[in-house]
C-alpha cells in the first residue's frame, strides 16, 4: 500500500499526523499508461495513417506510421490546423467538415491533400468515426487515413484523356461540316458552270445554222419553161 504521511499543528499547537492512501491514484496511473501501450499497439498494426482525437477534436495520439509519413512529432502534429501538414487550398474544407462532424458526433468521410516528410502533398482519402461509451457519450475519434494519390492521378488522366477525346471528336465534326458546306457551295457554281457551256455551244450552233448557203432549188420552173 503507498502510503503518505503528512504533519500538521492542532489549535493547541500538538503535531497531528494524517495518513494519504495512494493507492488508487497509482494504480489509475498505471491503468493509464497500459491503455496507451495498448493502443498504440493496435493502431500501430493498422495498416494504413490512424490518429486518435478527443471527444473535443484535440489530437491525443498518431500511430508510427503517420510519424514515418510526415516527418514530425506528436507535439507537433498537433498544430496540423497551422503548420502546414494539410495543403493550403484544402485546409478551410477539412476543417469545415471536421468541426461540423465534432459538433453533431457524427462519422465524417472527405479527400485532401497531407504534407510528406520531403514537402510534397499527396493526396489521402480520411474517415474519422466515434467511439462511444455504454452511456452514448463519445469517448474518442478514430481518424483513418488512406493514401489516394495514384488512382487521383489516374482519374485525372482519364478526364484527360476524355477532354482531349472531345476536343478531337468536335474538331473532326468541324472538319467534316466544312468540307460538306464547300460541296454545297461548289455544287451550284458547277451546275451554272455547265449551263453557261451549255448556252454557248447552243449559240455556236445556231450562228453555223444561219451562215450555212441554201442548197439550189430542183427547178421544176426550168423544166417548165423549157
Amino acid at each position: 500500500m503507498a502510503n503518505k504521511r503528512r504533519f500538521d499543528l492542532d489549535s493547541s499547537g500538538c503535531a497531528v499526523a494524517f495518513v494519504l492512501d495512494l493507492t488508487e491514484r497509482k494504480r489509475a496511473e498505471e491503468a493509464l499508461r497500459e491503455s496507451e501501450r495498448s493502443l498504440r499497439s493496435v493502431i500501430d498494426g493498422i495498416p494504413g495513417q490512424v490518429a486518435v482525437f478527443a471527444p473535443n477534436g484535440d489530437l491525443e495520439a498518431v500511430n508510427r506510421q503517420i510519424v514515418e509519413y510526415s516527418g514530425r512529432s506528436l507535439e507537433k502534429l498537433k498544430k496540423w490546423g497551422t503548420n502546414g501538414t494539410v495543403h493550403p487550398d484544402d485546409l478551410p474544407h477539412l476543417f469545415e467538415v471536421f468541426t461540423k462532424s465534432i459538433a453533431a458526433g457524427v462519422p465524417y468521410e472527405t479527400e485532401t491533400r497531407l504534407r510528406r516528410f520531403d514537402g510534397e502533398y499527396r493526396w489521402f482519402d480520411i474517415r474519422g468515426v466515434p467511439l462511444r461509451d455504454d452511456s452514448g457519450r463519445i469517448t474518442r475519434w478514430y481518424n483513418l487515413q488512406t493514401e489516394i494519390e495514384d488512382r487521383t492521378q489516374a482519374l485525372a488522366r482519364l478526364h484527360q484523356m476524355q477532354s482531349d477525346f472531345a476536343h478531337m471528336n468536335r474538331v473532326s465534326m468541324m472538319g467534316e461540316l466544312a468540307a460538306s458546306l464547300c460541296h454545297e457551295i461548289a455544287q451550284p457554281r458547277t451546275s451554272s458552270i455547265c449551263s453557261r457551256r451549255s448556252c454557248v455551244r447552243s449559240r455556236k450552233h445556231s450562228r453555223l445554222s444561219f451562215a450555212m448557203p441554201t442548197e439550189p432549188e430542183t427547178s421544176s420552173t426550168a423544166s417548165v419553161s423549157n
